[in-house]
């Protein structure tokens, strides 16, 4: 099984989404899946 994100990495994820906007593009940055940030993203806002 997989280890959970860092806090951390989800604020770097939420900042990142919120300057770029594009969800693939910071998955592809961080090594997470476009799901992950997704669901962080929603989680966080």
């Amino acid at each position: 099984m997989a280890k959970p994100l860092s806090l951390d990495l989800h604020e770097r994820i939420v900042e990142a989404v919120d300057a770029d906007g594009g969800i693939r593009t910071v998955a592809a940055r961080f090594g997470v899946s476009p799901r992950a940030v997704s669901n962080i993203h929603k989680r966080w806002r």
